[in-house]
């Protein structure tokens, strides 16, 4: 759903404990404005408001920049912004 209708959603993974019942996504957009739009998007707020009825959202990271506009929406959730002081991307990955 998100590969199709969101183009600005560079990275969408989902990561399972071996015992499943944790999940971590991973979540990775071009811009603030890209992941502002996923999150107004009505098909994934139809789509959240049915996995928060079985999960429970504990911590959000967000690694980079956010615009003040993306800043303040993440505030409703528990947000830990980390920015970037040094690294590097050497091509994308590979997930089988």
């Amino acid at each position: 759903m998100v590969e199709v209708n969101d183009a600005d959603a560079l990275e969408y993974q989902f990561y399972f404990s071996k015992d499943e019942t944790r999940c971590v996504v991973f979540e990775r957009y071009a811009s603030s404005e890209a992941a502002i739009a996923h999150n107004n998007n009505p098909t994934i707020k139809t789509m959240l408001l049915s996995i928060f009825h079985i999960a429970q959202l504990n911590r959000l990271d967000v690694f980079g920049t956010p615009t003040e506009q993306l800043h303040h929406m993440l505030q409703e959730f528990n947000t830990h912004i980390y920015t970037r002081s040094a690294g590097f991307t050497r091509g994308f990955i590979r997930y089988t």
